[in-house]
């Protein structure tokens, strides 16, 4: 929960809250709640709504959360979320694991559900994530234990001198395993995010991007048009 005000809060550091306020709020890959409890502070319960397409996660955030309307639908975008509908969408740790084709697929869903003039927030892992792996590789090389997740990380990573390479040329940088090719651990820096947004020509404005405040990188878009 620490985690979900520090989001707050950054998200109320950098745009007007109060004013999207008067309209309608999504939190994309709600899980059971907890982005969506923060905001409850900002928007009246008529206007918050959640997506989540895990079904039992949904099951869960909708018992935990009985005003909130949480919508269901799949891990790529099917038409579950209304058009032209939302002030300010907020997604936490989505695009830290999107490939980059399911990465373009949600970024031009969330620029049809946005309003014109809409805001979205939303993390990704970035460089931190990446030297963290570095370090954590070599405390294992050294014998020492790593947490679990990590240990996979760094397997499903290869080079991770390469990925850094990666990063650094401004590339988009994702690594999955043999059992999904839409789902892993992804990097949407900045001038990947450029130029996703300039090659399907859609209508999203960088805003912001920031790669220190939080524990995941922060990107924030405005809708054009």
């Amino acid at each position: 929960m620490s985690e979900a005000f520090s989001f707050y809060s950054f998200v109320k550091s950098k745009i007007d809250v109060k004013a999207s306020a008067a309209g309608r709020f999504l939190d994309c890959g709600c899980g059971w709640g907890r982005m969506m409890w923060q905001f409850m502070r900002a928007f009246d319960l008529d206007k918050l709504y959640g997506f989540e397409p895990n079904f039992t996660l949904a099951t869960v955030a909708r018992s935990l959360n009985p005003y909130v309307c949480v919508l269901s639908g799949g891990y790529t975008p099917d038409g579950s979320i209304p058009k032209d509908w939302f002030d300010l969408i907020v997604g936490w740790s989505i695009f830290s694991h999107l490939s980059r084709e399911a990465s373009v697929q949600w970024l031009r869903e969330i620029s049809e559900v946005l309003k014109p003039g809409g805001t979205g927030v939303f993390t990704t892992w970035g460089l931190r994530f990446l030297e963290s792996l570095q370090n954590e590789q070599k405390q294992s090389e050294a014998g020492e234990e790593i947490h679990w997740y990590s240990k996979l990380c760094i397997a499903a990573a290869g080079d991770l001198n390469n990925r850094v390479a990666q990063y650094g040329r401004g590339e988009f940088v994702w690594f999955g395993n043999a059992e999904s090719t839409f789902f892993g651990e992804a990097i949407l820096s900045e001038p990947s995010l450029k130029q996703i947004i300039a090659e399907r020509n859609l209508p999203l404005e960088i805003i912001g991007y920031d790669t220190a405040s939080l524990f995941e990188d922060v990107f924030i878009v405005r809708r054009e048009r």
